[in-house]
């Protein structure tokens, strides 16, 4: 297998920066960005909190670290680990202080009481956006509950529930719905179903976005995450237009609506560049554009919440596509970009591995390279 000019693999960083340990010089380190504390899991399986502008190496996938970028969000969940807050309608039930968290500091246990739920109090919702309720909970004693998203216009209608058989290990569960047209805020209930049940609950949150992201703690007010931005635009000097390959395994959180890329391009734009991209509706796409013309342009169906391996290679003589060990297209005798200078990772990728070469890797080695 040829020898890479440029790699990210996860690894190192420091403040601002995310290195890449392919080449040693610093050219392809790149300049990291977010406004916010946020939390990643560490090596030790435990949630934890990175201060502001510090890249996230997350081990929620595996025992490697991949990057973890993500778009701004909000929990709007006012007191996420405090459940004995008066902001927690308790229905009755009794919350004691008791057990470890997924943080390794305590989380409350939650028994049944004389009505059998705990619910949020009042929180507005945008009317017919998708929110997701999270948190992470564990049984105490065989707890089976129902998770509920519910209006708050006299009658309590569900906007969506799901019953969830809880586990001895802490999981953290995470149910989504529409909100209704109907101008009235939102409650998210848990409701236990048997007397004498009982389970632990920890890091609550909601969201207006149809998935989970990573965790943001609260104490008495809504908070905001910002977005990651990852980009390295130094690359001119080690990069060779007429002829490359480039890899990448990746992953998308599943934006609805959105398009998530890792993009090489001559300056930051998506004009002159190549585009690996994930589509909302689940599938994977590949752009070669060069001006205001796509050269190669090819989308499969995929699981885009699945890490997917991509490779592209291009000279003179042809432009390749290959995707988890499939050549997927060609484009003969292509016009090719001039000035490749800039990789920019969307704030909505999950990355473990990306690989640049100034040699055209031949179908048996973008083949290897590719195969889940």
């Amino acid at each position: 297998m040829k020898k890479p000019i440029f790699a990210m693999i996860p690894s190192g960083y420091k403040a601002s920066t995310l290195y890449s340990p392919i080449p040693i010089n610093g050219d392809g380190d790149f300049t990291f960005t977010r406004g916010t504390v946020a939390t990643r899991m560490n090596k030790d399986r435990l949630i934890e909190e990175v201060a502001a502008n510090v890249p996230r190496l997350d081990y929620s996938d595996s025992k490697c670290p991949t990057l973890l970028l993500e778009e701004a969000s909000t929990n709007l969940i006012t007191y996420s680990e405090d459940l004995s807050q008066s902001y927690w309608n308790d229905g009755g039930q009794i919350r004691t202080l008791s057990g470890v968290s997924p943080s390794g500091g305590l989380a409350y246990l939650v028994e049944k009481g004389t009505q059998g739920y705990m619910a949020t109090g009042s929180i507005v919702v945008t009317d017919g956006s998708t929110c997701t309720i999270s948190a992470w909970l564990k049984s105490d004693n065989n707890s089976t509950i129902i998770i509920k998203i519910q209006e708050l216009g006299g009658d309590f209608t569900n906007y969506f529930s799901k019953t969830i058989a809880l586990t001895n290990e802490w999981v953290r569960y995470e149910v989504s719905g529409v909100k209704g047209v109907d101008g009235n805020p939102a409650r998210f209930v848990f409701d236990s179903i048997q007397d004498g049940e009982s389970f632990y609950a920890w890091g609550v949150q909601v969201e207006e976005s149809e998935v989970a992201t990573s965790y943001i703690e609260t104490a008495g007010t809504a908070v905001t995450r910002n977005a990651d931005t990852c980009i390295n635009d130094n690359l001119l000097n080690i990069l060779d237009d007429n002829k490359g390959s480039m890899f990448a395994e990746t992953k998308s959180t599943k934006a609805v609506g959105v398009f998530q890329s890792t993009r090489l391009s001559a300056g930051n734009s998506f004009t002159n560049s190549i585009r690996l991209l994930y589509s909302p509706t689940n599938f994977i796409r590949i752009i070669y554009r060069v001006g205001d013309v796509s050269l190669l342009d090819k989308s499969i169906s995929y699981d885009i919440r699945e890490f997917a391996k991509f490779g592209i290679t291009w000279d003179s003589s042809a432009i390749k596509f290959y995707a988890n060990g499939v050549k997927i297209d060609e484009v003969l005798n292509p016009t090719l970009i001039a000035g490749l200078d800039t990789l920019y990772i969307d704030s909505r990728i999950i990355t473990k591995d990306i690989r640049i070469y100034n040699e055209v890797l031949t179908e048996a080695e973008a083949i290897e390279l590719t195969t889940i």
